[in-house]
């Protein structure tokens, strides 16, 4: 994208070049000028554009945290929410007295883990995280079920189910799918480039051949064509013999009266 905007701006300084060597004549005081002028006001505009889309997009960046940030805190204030995130603070809290930490602190590095843990799920498919996140889903239910009231304890736990099966669906999707393999086959080209070899062989053999068929036949037609001749001179001789003959035939008589 950068470089065709630099392209961009390449070809309408050389418009605004060609422009002013066609107005002022070229390497003109004045051109000069103009296209010092152009490159400012093309420099100052790049700037401005550069500042404006980035103000767009901290502007939007700062509204779309903002909205997430007060949808999460919503979700975690909510009374449903508090169906789960109350009675595991209550567990956290009764059985965190005898460790060196406090149940706060168990509570925020839960929250995180589980955050953790179900963005490796979503966004890189660990197979690891998955299971770990199933765990994870087992465990938080078992707190919300633990530390919730005796009379509230299985509707409870079945907020908090609900609210790991809604996480899941991203998190687990394709589980079951098993891993492809995607295996492109290339055709090995030396039988080609064998064949390919074998058939201009063949067309070579074949021209030799050919070439050979025309030369014998030439010699032929030649050895053809000189016989005829020497017959043609033969029939000649005897025809010119003959002709010889008759002629002196007719004479003696005449001669044989005087």
């Amino acid at each position: 994208m950068m470089v065709g905007v630099l392209d961009w701006f390449a070809t309408r300084f050389e418009e605004l070049e060609q422009w002013a060597d066609d107005r002022f004549g070229p390497d003109s005081p004045r051109a000069r000028t103009t296209l010092i002028g152009g490159l400012v006001a093309v420099i100052a505009t790049g700037i401005s554009a550069v500042f404006l889309v980035g103000w767009m997009l901290i502007t939007i960046v700062n509204a779309v945290l903002s909205s997430l940030s007060q949808g999460v805190v919503v979700v975690l204030q909510s009374r449903l929410t508090e169906v789960i995130t109350q009675p595991v603070q209550a567990y956290l809290s009764a059985h965190a007295k005898a460790l060196p930490t406090g149940a706060d602190e168990i509570g925020t590095a839960v929250m995180l883990s589980g955050l953790i843990v179900w963005a490796l799920c979503v966004f890189f498919r660990s197979r690891i995280a998955q299971l770990g996140w199933i765990l994870y889903g087992i465990a938080v239910t078992a707190m919300v079920y633990a530390g919730s009231p005796p009379d509230g304890r299985w509707l409870a736990a079945g907020v908090a189910l609900l609210y790991w099966v809604g996480l899941s669906l991203p998190a687990l999707a394709g589980i079951g799918r098993r891993p492809h393999t995607v295996v492109n086959i290339h055709p090995d080209p030396r039988p080609a480039r064998e064949a390919v070899d074998q058939l201009q062989e063949h067309l070579a053999e074949t021209r030799t051949r050919v070439d050979r068929l025309e030369s014998a036949g030439v010699a032929q037609l030649h050895e053809d064509l000189a016989e005829t001749r020497t017959r043609v001179d033969r029939l000649e001789a005897a025809g010119d013999e003959l002709a010889a003959r008759r002629t002196g035939g007719k004479r003696d008589p005449g001669e044989g009266e005087d």
